[in-house]
């Protein structure tokens, strides 16, 4: 995570979140995951009983097609906007995708990494173009295609692909 990035308490409702206190450039590393977190395949967490599973819901991100990871770090933080601050530019790692200010949460955008994990958010995120629900299946709609291109992790570009193809239609189209 970077250097930047403190944890806040926002309250019950919004919870903890991480802010920088430093000024992150466009392209640069917010968030280099750190290889040896526990992960679950996603089997073993559907049928958990509903407190673990909660629990991991909320504090895990989903890794491959078929795992989740429970990062240890400060990443656990990072909540969800649907025009976020930071983009991934491999499975591991994620860069600024803008300027972001002193003060500004990181975020990142949910659906861009859980795609068969189950996910059903109401969103708060206030951006203009917030979408309310947040879903694994918001892959499939082209202008969210079209927003991300490329800068996903490999199992959602996967998937994305497997998903045109069925639909016949073309990235982002």
């Amino acid at each position: 995570m970077h250097k930047s990035a403190i944890v806040i308490d926002r309250g019950v409702i919004q919870g903890k979140g991480l802010v920088t206190t430093e000024f992150i450039r466009k392209g640069e590393i917010v968030s280099d995951f750190v290889p040896g977190q526990p992960s679950y395949l996603l089997s073993e967490v559907l049928s958990m009983p509903p407190e673990k599973y909660e629990f991991l819901r909320h504090y895990c991100y989903q890794s491959s097609i078929d795992t989740i990871t429970h990062e240890q770090g400060l990443e656990q933080y990072m909540n969800h906007s649907c025009d976020p601050n930071t983009m991934w530019i491999c499975d591991e790692t994620m860069v600024a995708s803008r300027d972001i200010l002193p003060g500004e949460e990181l975020t990142y955008d949910y659906s861009t990494s859980e795609v068969t994990f189950p996910l059903m958010i109401e969103c708060h995120c206030d951006s203009v173009n917030c979408r309310k629900i947040v879903t694994h299946l918001d892959y499939r709609i082209p202008a969210w295609q079209a927003k991300y291109g490329n800068m996903l992790p490999k199992h959602t570009i996967k998937i994305i692909a497997e998903w045109n193809a069925s639909v016949g239609m073309k990235n982002g189209s």
